[in-house]
């Protein structure tokens, strides 16, 4: 359960910070993956450019998010990490795809995920690997609805629908320095996720439109939470091998 409810947290929080994840496997896995090549960044769509053109003018919501993902998914890798108030967090490599992103994630808890090809194995902290299998056993099970939890979560169109959550577009705040490396400009919006509205909520972009950081404050139930996630290395080679069951 605690699991699980880390991945929410995650999600509402960070903004589908699920996606972020992972360690090279060990001894318990094999590989079976290919890496992936390393990728130049692309050229922004002119649409996209416009934003670098004017820098002080809100961009709407939907082409902010259109670019944004349009640019990660070009992009292919990255190297993700994620942190929370409450003392949670993941970290690791990721590989976007259109309709879900492959991972090898290990979390704060001890426990870890992998998706690679459309299916998916989890690994409870202090426990062996077990493979998604819906209407399986019941761990086969509960992999597999951490599996579609994330794969709802952490894809490129989660990814759009977050950034297409704010109802005041997205505004320069101005400041444009080097965050994880690379120079990029920041950008905040009023994000309701879930029908809960951010305190505050803010996307640093490089010149090509890639997430670089994100951070984000929520008061929900009682509670404050703050997350960041930093998106580094991308279009670097990544390895995600497939673990051994046990």
């Amino acid at each position: 359960m605690r699991r699980i409810a880390s991945i929410i947290v995650s999600a509402v929080v960070a903004s589908a910070t699920v996606a972020a994840p992972a360690v090279a496997a060990g001894p318990d896995s094999q590989s079976v993956s290919v890496a992936a090549k390393k990728t130049k960044p692309a050229k922004p769509p002119k649409a996209c450019r416009k934003r670098l053109a004017k820098p002080k003018k809100v961009v709407p919501s939907k082409r902010f998010a259109k670019c944004v993902v349009k640019a990660m998914v070009k992009g292919r890798t990255a190297h993700l990490s994620s942190r929370f108030s409450d003392g949670s967090g993941n970290q690791g490599d990721a590989r976007f795809k259109k309709n879900y992103t492959e991972t090898s994630a290990s979390y704060s808890d001890g426990s870890r995920l992998v998706v690679l090809g459309g299916k998916a194995w989890f690994k409870p902290a202090g426990h062996g690997w077990v493979k998604a299998k819906n209407k399986g056993t019941p761990n086969e099970q509960l992999a597999w609805n951490i599996q579609q939890l994330w794969v709802g979560l952490s894809s490129a169109r989660a990814y759009k629908a977050y950034l297409r959550a704010s109802s005041s577009g997205w505004k320069p705040t101005g400041r444009n320095k080097g965050v994880n490396g690379v120079t990029a400009r920041e950008y905040v919006g009023t994000v309701t996720i879930e029908g809960l509205t951010h305190d505050d909520y803010r996307v640093w972009v490089d010149k090509w439109d890639r997430p670089i950081r994100i951070n984000s404050t929520l008061t929900a139930y009682g509670s404050t939470i703050t997350g960041v996630q930093n998106f580094k290395k991308w279009g670097k080679n990544v390895k995600i091998k497939k673990p051994k069951l046990g």
